[in-house]
């Protein structure tokens, strides 16, 4: 059984989520771009990628629900100050934000484009749909 479904694993497909997240424009977007070339990672974890921002500002997290639609999440610092963490991973979300950051960003531009091209090689054209 295991060397079975080890055989399929890599051919498995997801059914990729709707979009939820609201992409900012203007000055929001550049904003949005600074706080994650000063505060923020492109990264992946156990496999799939990621786009998050490390904060313990309250008003930078409400600005962040009320801008994208996505809310942040506590995370326990014992001993240190409380903080959150504002992170995107579904497909099509992480897409569509990377997608409007890229040009904007400095710092972690390389990062973002290495995210964009892992999504885009597993999922092509279903990022779009």
């Amino acid at each position: 059984m295991a060397e079975i479904l080890r055989i399929n694993a890599g051919k498995r497909t997801y059914e990729l989520a709707a979009p939820k997240i609201r992409v900012p424009s203007g000055d929001d977007l550049a904003y949005l771009a600074g706080i994650v070339d000063g505060e923020g990672s492109a990264r992946f974890g156990r496999g799939r990628p990621f786009l998050a921002i490390y904060n313990s500002d309250p008003h930078l997290k409400r600005w962040l629900k009320a801008q994208t639609g996505i809310s942040a999440r506590e995370t326990d610092r014992r001993g240190r100050v409380p903080g959150w963490t504002w992170r995107i991973d579904a497909a099509r979300d992480l897409h569509r934000i990377c997608a409007a950051l890229l040009p904007l960003l400095i710092v972690k531009q390389a990062d973002v484009q290495v995210v964009m091209d892992h999504l885009e090689q597993k999922y092509g054209e279903r990022l779009s749909g």
